[in-house]
C-alpha cells in the first residue's frame, strides 16, 4: 500500500487536525505513516505531535529578475501577468513581489529574454525522522500556495518509502486549501453537523467534486445540529467514513493538547472505520 490522504474542511473549527493527528497515531504502528501540515499560515499539528529534532530548509519563491541593458520596456511581461505584479513605465520596470505568485510566465514570455529567473525566500519547511512535516509561511508573505506546494514535493523526497502520507490541509476552499487536495489518492472531509458546519461544507463539496478525487466524509461531534449534513450525504452518495461523538471527554483531551487515542486506546475504533471504508471504497 502506498497512498496520500488530505484531510480538508469546509471551516476552521470543526475539527480537521484533531481527526489529522488521531488518524496517524491509529495507523503509524501498522504502517509506515507520516503527517504533514500543509496549513503553513498556522501550522499546529506540532502542538500535539512535540517534535523537537527537527531538519530544516528555507523554501523559495521564483521572481523574475530584470537585465535592465536588455529590457526595451515593452509592457508585455506586465500585460502577460495575471496578478498585476509588473509594472512598466516608459523608463522603469518595477516587480511587486509580494503580488508575485512565482507562475514564470512574463520570464518564459519576453520577447528580448530581458528577464531571468530570481528567488526570495518565502517560509521554511521542517521535519523529523518519526514522519512529521510542516511548512511555516513568513511572515507578511501575502501567498501560500508555492509554500504549499514546495511542502508536498519535499514531503515525497523524505517519505518516499512511507506506505502513508497524511496531508492536514488549510480550512476552507480558497486556494491554499485547492491546493492542499490536488493529486491526494483520497480527501477525507471533516463536517460538524450543524447549519453552519453543513453550509461551509456544501461549499467544499462543489469546490472538489469535478476534482476526480475520491472522498467521504467524517462527522465530527455527532449528535449535535441537525439531520441536514447526513441528508445531504445519503442524496449525492457521498460516503460517510466514521461518525465521532459529541463527547465533553474528547474536548478536555484535546484543549489540554492531549493525543486521544494515546489517552484512551478505545477510541481507536472511530479511525480504524475511517480507513477500513477508504479502502472499501477505493476497491470498488
Amino acid at each position: 500500500m502506498k497512498m496520500k490522504i488530505s484531510v480538508a474542511s469546509g471551516k476552521g473549527g470543526t475539527g480537521k487536525t484533531f481527526f489529522s493527528v488521531n488518524f496517524y497515531y491509529t495507523l503509524k504502528d501498522e504502517f509506515k505513516s507520516a503527517i504533514v501540515d500543509l496549513d503553513v499560515e498556522e501550522p499546529n499539528v506540532n502542538i500535539f505531535i512535540k517534535a523537537e529534532k527537527l531538519s530544516a530548509e528555507i523554501s523559495y519563491l521564483t521572481i523574475p529578475k530584470n537585465i535592465k541593458e536588455k529590457c526595451i520596456l515593452c509592457g508585455k511581461c506586465s500585460e502577460y501577468c495575471e496578478f498585476n505584479a509588473i509594472f512598466v513605465s516608459s523608463d522603469k520596470w518595477y516587480l511587486f513581489p509580494e503580488l508575485c505568485k512565482g507562475c514564470t510566465a512574463c520570464i518564459k514570455l519576453c520577447p528580448n529574454d530581458a528577464l531571468i529567473y530570481g528567488k526570495k525566500e518565502h517560509g521554511i519547511i521542517r521535519w523529523d525522522n518519526s514522519g512529521f512535516m510542516e511548512g511555516i509561511l513568513k511572515i507578511r508573505e501575502p501567498i501560500a500556495v508555492p509554500l504549499i506546494e514546495n511542502v508536498k514535493k519535499k514531503s515525497l523526497e523524505i517519505f518516499k518509502d512511507y506506505e502513508l502520507i497524511i496531508y492536514d490541509s488549510p480550512p476552507g476552499v480558497t486556494c491554499p486549501a485547492i491546493s492542499s487536495i490536488k493529486n491526494s489518492d483520497f480527501t477525507i472531509l471533516v463536517a460538524e453537523p450543524t447549519p453552519f458546519g453543513f453550509n461551509d461544507f456544501k461549499l467544499t463539496y462543489e469546490a472538489i467534486k469535478d476534482f476526480n478525487i475520491p472522498f467521504g466524509v467524517v462527522i465530527n461531534k455527532d449528535g449535535i445540529g441537525t439531520n441536514e449534513l447526513e441528508n445531504f450525504c445519503k442524496d449525492k452518495s457521498i460516503p460517510i467514513l466514521c461518525r465521532i461523538p459529541h463527547d465533553k471527554a474528547i474536548a478536555e483531551l484535546y484543549s489540554n493538547g492531549k493525543i486521544l487515542v494515546k489517552e484512551d486506546k478505545t477510541y481507536k475504533k472511530y479511525f480504524l472505520d475511517c480507513f477500513n471504508n477508504i479502502k472499501k471504497y477505493l476497491e470498488k
